[in-house]
């Protein structure tokens, strides 16, 4: 077993324990040091959750998350990422982003959008190059609301529900809907 399947089965286990609060606890810190996707935890409560209040929990959460992330990178990366990219790749980065802010906002707009962009690196690295603080929260706020509205709304498709009893069972739906 993997350290990520490890971790997840972990959390799994505090999030049924914890109920809705877990699954905040671990959004806010899959944002900035929590090695996993945040999609297992959130869907079986998209399963049941109105998709607009969900979005909502999970976007307060990730912007607590997020902040972590950011100060991490403000108070403590810069010796890691000297030593990874260098001092004169990091200088540049810094001068391209300061000078691009909307580059800046973008990047992490997406990887708060997409699910297939790890979203720590990019809430690290802002405050690593001490990206606008106004900039950085309405950038995730409005990709993390827009991931999780869509999962709301697609976890609560009956399409979605179909494959779901289709191929994994119906007592696994059943289960997704009430762990949530």
């Amino acid at each position: 077993m993997s350290i990520t399947e490890t971790l997840v089965a972990y959390f799994m286990d505090f999030e049924r324990a914890m109920g809705l609060p877990g699954m905040l606890v671990i959004t806010a810190l899959e944002c900035s040091v929590l090695p996993v996707p945040p999609e297992p935890f959130v869907f079986p409560f998209a399963m049941r959750m109105d998709p607009w209040v969900l979005a909502t929990l999970v976007t307060l959460s990730s912007i607590a998350g997020s902040l972590l992330g950011y100060a991490i990178g403000y108070f403590g990366g810069r010796p890691i990422a000297v030593r990874l990219v260098g001092e004169a790749n990091l200088m540049r980065a810094e001068s391209k982003l300061t000078e691009h802010q909307f580059s800046a906002w973008a990047a992490v707009f997406l990887a708060g959008l997409l699910q297939f962009v790890p979203f720590k690196p990019f809430t690290i690295g802002a405050g690593l190059v001490e990206m606008d603080l106004r900039l950085f929260i309405t950038a995730v706020v409005t990709g993390r609301f827009l991931r999780f509205l869509f999962l709301g709304y697609v976890a609560q498709s009956e399409t979605v529900r179909n494959w779901i009893s289709y191929y994994l069972g119906p007592k696994v739906l059943k289960m997704l809907i009430s762990t949530g």
